[in-house]
């Protein structure tokens, strides 16, 4: 009676591996390329109209949380209109990630400067660092709207 149970556990094990690996899904740990982008625009108020020569620019930058990959940097020209400014930059990605982290978010940070032709230096500057945004899906682009008060 012994014998019959100890060829039962061989078997027993065989019929469950299967299952086993379906429900752990899918156990990919290498690095997989995401493909895609984030399409930032900014909404700008500004507390004070513009002097004639100054312009606003935008500056994002957008990275992997867990890094190890170089940011993606992209500066853009605010269309200004009265105490109002829009400004949208495009910063698309090709990232290495652990297919683990694929779920995780991305690192973004931003820069909004008051600048006159006349100067290389900014007349004003609004900054935010390291705001978590989700990764993009597959080939796709990530639309994010921002509002800033300048």
């Amino acid at each position: 009676m012994r014998r019959s149970r100890v060829w039962m556990l061989p078997v027993f094990l065989v019929m469950a591996a299967p299952a086993v690996w379906a429900a752990t899904g899918d156990l990919r740990t290498g690095p997989e390329t995401l493909r895609g982008g984030y399409l930032v625009t900014f909404n700008i108020r500004l507390g004070t109209a513009l002097p004639a020569g100054e312009a606003i620019l935008c500056r994002a930058h957008v990275a992997p949380r867990l890094g190890g990959q170089a940011a993606e940097t992209a500066t853009g020209l605010a269309v200004v209109s009265g105490s109002t400014a829009n400004c949208t930059v495009r910063l698309p990605v090709r990232w290495a990630v652990n297919g683990a982290a694929l779920g995780d978010e991305a690192a973004l940070s931003y820069e909004i400067d008051a600048v006159s032709g006349a100067s290389t230096e900014p007349l004003a500057v609004f900054a935010r660092q390291t705001m978590g945004v989700p990764f993009p899906a597959e080939n796709s682009v990530g639309n994010l709207q921002i509002r800033v008060l300048f």
